[in-house]
């Protein structure tokens, strides 16, 4: 007779992201091993099992997504996992506010001894614990919506994922950034729009290498890419200072800014060009067209800034 298990939920799992205990909506970075046979013996006379001179080969790939819907403590330790370089002042508007510039010619040895970016997963409680150990977040991408919680997503990759006791505390409730929040500048004089949704991504175009390992031995990124995406309402502002801009590459500049009048956290595009827009007139319905604004490096300043200024920081 086959035994009775309990089956295991979300709400069974908690999560500790770089020290900080975190509500992960959705916690997909896991280990997934490729098996490969070599030697295949098949058409081999007398020899009807192929796996009887054959090898498994283990790679130990640990990759996944990871959602947050995250306060802005927790989004602040989002930004501060993804960027990597080193905390500086902002100034000018951003005057108050700590800077994080995005900047290439990142390269990681996943072997070192001095791992960096812990995350851990308990599943089930406390029955069934995962660490994983040098975390590297190649994708961030930040969506909003009206009337709706902002959402966060990691895509991520580490070294190993070891099974074992862990601790992780219990995650403090705080309230989430709202797209109520949101104030989304553009254009050549940063005008105000309204965006009905959107989400700004920041990929950094990650080269992995396992070399003759079967166990992940560098990172280096590529060309960084950010893409700001929006739909907006269609007036004679977003007409003549957007969509009339399309195909000239003409330079504009993009900003988000969240704040709930405690807290803020910005993102600054200095240099940006429109692209890609949506132009459908669906009959008698609203307009609302959309519209992708892609980063680009004006040679100093770097393609994406973040500015954290949150109560007691």
């Amino acid at each position: 007779m086959a035994k009775s298990k309990n089956q295991t939920h979300g709400f069974d799992m908690s999560t500790n992201i770089d020290g900080v205990d975190m509500i992960c909506h959705n916690f997909g970075l896991a280990k997934k091993p490729e098996f490969q046979l070599f030697g295949d013996d098949e058409g081999m006379t007398g020899t009807p099992h192929p796996k009887r001179c054959a090898r498994t080969n283990v790679k130990n790939d640990v990759s996944g997504n990871l959602l947050f819907k995250p306060s802005y403590a927790e989004l602040n330790t989002l930004i501060q996992l993804f960027w990597t370089d080193t905390a500086g002042s902002g100034a000018g508007d951003w005057t108050g506010y700590i800077s994080y510039d995005m900047v290439d010619a990142v390269n990681v040895d996943m072997t070192a001894t001095t791992p960096a970016n812990t995350f851990i997963a308990l599943i089930d409680t406390d029955a069934e614990g995962y660490t994983y150990g040098t975390v590297i977040a190649d994708k961030l991408t930040v969506k909003f919506s009206e009337n709706n919680v902002v959402e966060v997503e990691l895509e991520t990759l580490a070294y190993n994922e070891v099974e074992g006791t862990v601790s992780v505390g219990t995650a403090t409730c705080a309230s989430p950034v709202t797209t109520s929040d949101l104030t989304l500048s553009l254009g050549a004089t940063l005008a105000e729009y309204f965006a009905i949704d959107g989400e700004l991504s920041i990929t950094r175009n990650y080269v992995s290498r396992f070399h003759n390992s079967v166990d992940l031995s560098s990172v280096s990124n590529g060309k960084t890419e950010v893409i700001l995406s929006a739909t907006l309402d269609w007036n004679s502002d977003t007409h003549t200072d957007l969509f009339a801009l399309v195909g000239t590459n003409t330079p504009i500049k993009a900003r988000l800014l969240f704040g709930d009048g405690t807290d803020s956290i910005g993102f600054d595009i200095p240099e940006a060009v429109i692209s890609s827009p949506t132009q459908e007139r669906p009959g008698d319905g609203e307009y609302t067209p959309s519209i992708e604004i892609k980063g680009s490096f004006d040679g100093t300043n770097p393609i994406i800034t973040a500015y954290v200024d949150l109560a007691g920081s």
